[in-house]
This record gives C-alpha cells, sequence and structure tokens, in this order.
C-alpha cells in the first residue's frame, strides 16, 4: 500500500465515479476520505467514549438493519438493560420522535452504553481494535467495559443505576460551554464555589459550567459583555457540579460491591486525568465520576504523552472531536481524530468512510475482513 491514499464510499458505481471525479478535479467530496500514511509504524489508537448528549433520535436504526455484528451486540444488553433498567434498548432505538424517551436520563445512559458496546464491535469485527480506551462521563462505563475491568452485565447494571441515580437531578440546575481556559473560568467563578463549578475541562480553551441557574445565567452574562463565547447547553441538569452531591453518595450506596477486574487494554481516567486500573474503579470510583469534574484535556495529554495519536471517537455523533483536535494541536504532535457516526447521516456509509479514513491515515486495515471475496486491483492514471 502507498503512502498518499483516498478512500471512497459509494452506493453504485456511478456514486464512487462522481466523488472520483470530484477528487480529480481537486474538490472536496462528502464520501471521500485523503491522507498521507507513515508507514514506519503503526499508529496507536484510543477509542473515545462519549457521554450524554451526542444521541439523536433514530441512532441505530440503520446499523441494526445492516450490520449483523452490531444487532447481535445490542442483543446481548438487551435482555440484561431489561433485567437492571426495565426497559428495551431495542425498544427505546426504534420509538418514534413522539414518544422517545432519549431525553430522559434513566434512558439515554443505558441506551448511549448499548449503541457504544455495538460500534466497538463492529470496529473490531474490521480489524480496528483499540490500544487503549477513555471516555466522557457516562462514557467511562463503555471504556471501562471495552478495557475488560467490567464484565458487560456489571457494565449494565451500573449504568442503569447511573442513569437511574441521576434522573432525580432533573430541573436542578443547568451548563453551559464557555471558551475559557481552565485558570480563568476558575477565577471567574470565585466566590459562588457553592453554587457554580466547573464540570468539564474539554481543551485548553474551553471548559464547561454547571450548577444553578441563576447564578449560571449571571456569570455568563458577565463573561458575554467581557466578549467571552458562551453558550447555555439545552439541557435541565447540572452534572459534574455541587448540585450532585447527594446523588453521589445514593449512587455509591446503590451500587455496593462493583465486580471490577484487571483491565486488559490501557484505559484513561476523566476523573483523575491519569491512567488507571481496572482494580480502582470501585463504587466509590463511580461516584466522583459523577459529582467531581470530567478531565478529558488532561487524560488526552495523558494518552499523547504516552505515544497514542490516533482517537476515534465512540458515539452516536462526534460531539467531542473539535476537543480532540485542540488538544492535538496544543500537544505540538501530529495525529488524527475520527468519528464513527454522525447525527442524520447514513449510518452505515458514515462508519465505512471513517473506515475509510483510518485507512488513508496509516492503520493497517484488515480489508479482507471486510471483503472477503477479495478486491480487483486497477491500474491508476498516471
Amino acid at each position: 500500500h502507498f503512502e498518499h491514499r483516498l478512500a471512497v464510499v459509494g452506493g453504485s458505481r456511478e456514486e464512487l465515479l462522481t466523488s472520483l471525479a470530484a477528487v480529480a478535479r481537486g474538490e472536496a467530496s462528502p464520501w471521500a476520505a485523503r491522507g498521507e500514511a507513515k508507514l514506519d509504524a503503526r499508529p496507536k489508537v484510543v477509542f473515545v467514549y462519549s457521554g450524554q448528549g451526542s444521541q439523536w433520535v433514530g441512532m441505530g436504526r440503520r446499523l441494526l438493519e445492516a450490520e449483523p455484528v452490531f444487532r447481535a451486540a445490542l442483543e446481548q444488553c438487551e435482555p440484561l438493560v431489561k433485567k437492571h433498567g426495565g426497559f428495551s434498548v431495542l425498544g427505546a432505538l426504534e420509538a418514534p420522535e413522539e414518544s422517545s424517551r432519549l431525553h430522559e436520563t434513566e434512558v439515554v445512559q443505558p441506551v448511549l452504553f448499548a449503541v457504544q458496546v455495538g460500534l466497538t464491535a463492529l470496529w473490531g469485527s474490521w480489524g480496528v481494535e483499540p490500544d487503549a480506551v477513555l471516555g466522557h462521563s457516562v462514557g467511562e462505563v463503555a471504556a471501562a467495559h471495552a478495557a475488560g475491568a467490567l464484565s458487560l452485565e456489571e457494565a449494565v447494571r451500573l449504568v442503569c443505576i447511573r442513569g437511574r441515580v441521576m434522573q432525580g437531578a432533573t430541573g436542578l440546575g443547568k451548563m453551559a460551554s464557555v471558551a475559557l481556559p481552565e485558570e480563568a473560568a476558575r477565577a471567574a467563578l470565585e466566590g459562588m464555589a457553592s453554587r457554580l463549578a466547573i464540570a468539564a475541562v474539554n481543551d485548553p480553551g474551553s471548559v464547561v459550567l454547571a450548577g444553578e441557574a441563576s447564578a449560571l445565567s449571571e456569570v455568563l452574562e458577565r463573561l458575554q459583555g467581557q466578549g467571552v463565547d458562551c453558550r447555555m447547553l439545552r439541557v435541565n441538569y447540572a452534572f459534574h457540579s455541587p448540585v450532585m452531591a447527594p446523588f453521589e453518595g445514593a449512587l455509591v450506596q446503590e451500587l455496593g460491591r462493583v465486580a471490577v477486574g484487571r483491565a486488559a487494554r490501557r484505559m484513561y481516567s476523566t476523573v483523575t486525568g491519569e491512567q488507571i486500573k481496572g482494580e480502582d474503579l470501585g463504587a466509590g470510583y463511580w461516584g466522583k465520576n459523577l459529582r467531581e469534574p470530567v478531565q478529558f484535556a488532561q487524560a488526552i495529554r495523558s494518552a499523547v504523552r504516552d505515544g497514542d495519536r490516533v482517537f476515534v471517537e465512540v458515539g452516536p455523533h462526534p460531539v467531542l472531536s473539535s476537543n480532540l483536535e485542540q488538544c492535538l494541536a496544543a500537544s505540538g504532535e501530529s495525529g488524527q481524530v475520527v468519528g464513527s457516526l454522525r447525527r442524520e447521516r447514513d449510518e452505515q456509509r458514515t462508519m465505512l468512510l471513517s473506515l475509510g479514513a483510518l485507512y488513508a491515515g496509516g492503520y493497517p486495515v484488515e480489508w479482507q475482513r471486510h471483503y472477503p471475496g477479495g478486491g480487483q486491483c486497477v491500474l491508476l492514471p498516471t
């Protein structure tokens, strides 16, 4: 395979020709990925599991129809979610918008987990396996399972209890994205520690604030007056803030003993920002995961420090891709950020385009897994 690569996705010969012609003219094509592969070494890959907020009505449906590996993974989750959560994952995914429950924390967290398990299995069936994993907020449950630290049933039990406990926080606060470095954001919250907190540090220049709605509105008005880009998130809760203190204790108590094991892959904690052992993922850890700020930027820095350069966001929409790119840029290292699915886009094609992007960037995709019958080599124009 050559150093300069192009991957194109199409449902017909005509679609492929259209994309190839656009690339030949020097134009962008929505279904083509170009890259330059470093042929001296296989890049190390981190699977990044997104958190609540990446979901959308209709997610997973196309893959359930078209990809048996994805469906089989969700069918493994189905009886476990019914047992521990009391509802059907498949039913939640197939429900129309008017009756969807994906806005409910106790439903969306287990459903998001199941979708991420399915995506992990699908990537694996194509020969793409992570060297390391990390998760953003509830995404840490899927990351811990992918690392081998939690069995599927224990992970489902955990995410169902977490969602049920956190459902009680609905209506108790708000969250906002603010374009400030962590220290500047901390200064802006001076004197408000009991009402507001930094809920997440997503990249060197971006944080999420959370807490009482009135206090948050006051701070945002002041910051916007200073020219700071702020955006109130369309949620009615304040995760990872002082509001969550009573829910932390409730989660730890209801979880009891968490059955953990030694991780088979490196896992980076977004509670501590550093690599963590599977044995340290007990109930107390998951309480902190709910209450403490998400140290996403620090976890990415730790992974880059350890030689990881390719980050695959595993979730229904790439909500963290921009943050990942900012973290890579700040590190001074070159790397690649790839999503899995994208809201309202054909899921099978989007996954294939992501696979093509990995290949174009130098990942040694095992094409025989995807094309067991082989392919035909053709001469390229010179």
